[in-house]
């Protein structure tokens, strides 16, 4: 396809005050997505927002929900091949 998807995150004062806290989650999406956007199909662009849930979640409770949204993607995407691109 030749194409690449791109992703923006953003992490507001509503999920935490601290920016400590927000940077955490930035760092935590940043790397699922790093890891993981081999899934998601050529030239998809997304918007990664964090939700006030976010901070009292460990890592593999966020991945655990980004790869969900992943997989809704690129099943979309892909249609009824989706196994044989995960």
């Amino acid at each position: 396809m030749g194409g690449y998807s791109k992703a923006g995150i953003t992490v507001s004062k509503k999920v935490s005050k601290s920016a400590v806290e927000r940077n955490r989650i930035k760092r935590i999406l940043r790397e699922i997505y790093r890891i993981n956007r081999d899934i998601l199909p050529d030239g998809v662009y997304l918007i990664i927002r964090g939700l006030p849930k976010a901070a009292g979640a460990d890592f593999c409770e966020i991945k655990r929900e980004i790869l969900s949204l992943f997989k809704i993607i690129a099943a979309k995407k892909f249609g009824d091949n989706i196994d044989k691109v995960l």
